[in-house]
């Protein structure tokens, strides 16, 4: 779903995401499991390989540098609207509550709606920006590439993003190649 408001704002980063757009490229950030809580961000990238290399290194270093309270707007937009959809969520089909029960047996650990509605009621920018800090002083980068791309390309990419958002390289014995 693309946001209410563009994540950049009205700035260079913005006219920046527009031409990649226009370009034919597309990133897309989202959680990896959609029925628990977040174990991680998945970013997704499509277009033109030859650019790729820049798009994917504009959104790390944007994620790097990210000020929460710079885009008080946004997050007072996309806050309003989670409260909103968890506030409703008790008004969903049977199924769908039989898919949460299902999710909060089989996933460890399950935060129902109810506790993430009443702790986002009182989350704000400055803890999430705290949150952004931990998140990315713990970061682990993993990948894969599909198209017309060298393996020594992709593996420059996500050398890059690593560098970029700080992660730390794996220790030895927890690497499997």
């Amino acid at each position: 779903m693309p946001w209410p408001l563009h994540p950049f704002g009205q700035n260079a980063e913005a006219e920046a995401a527009y031409q990649a757009e226009e370009a034919g490229l597309v990133f897309d950030i989202t959680n990896t499991s959609n029925s628990a809580p977040c174990v991680g961000l998945r970013l997704s990238f499509k277009g033109y390989d030859q650019c790729m290399p820049t798009l994917v290194g504009n959104i790390a270093a944007f994620l790097a540098r990210l000020q929460v309270a710079e885009h008080q707007a946004v997050y007072d937009l996309v806050k309003e609207k989670t409260l909103t959809d968890y506030r409703n969520r008790r008004f969903q089909q049977p199924y769908a509550h039989a898919l949460t029960a299902c999710s909060a047996v089989v996933e460890a650990p399950f935060w129902s709606s109810e506790a993430r509605l009443a702790e986002l009621e009182s989350l704000t920018s400055d803890d999430v920006q705290a949150h952004l800090r931990d998140f990315l002083a713990h970061l682990l980068v993993e990948g894969a590439v599909v198209g017309n791309m060298t393996e020594a390309e992709a593996a420059a990419i996500f050398l890059g993003v690593a560098e970029t958002l700080g992660a730390k390289p794996l220790p030895e014995e927890l690497r499997a190649w």
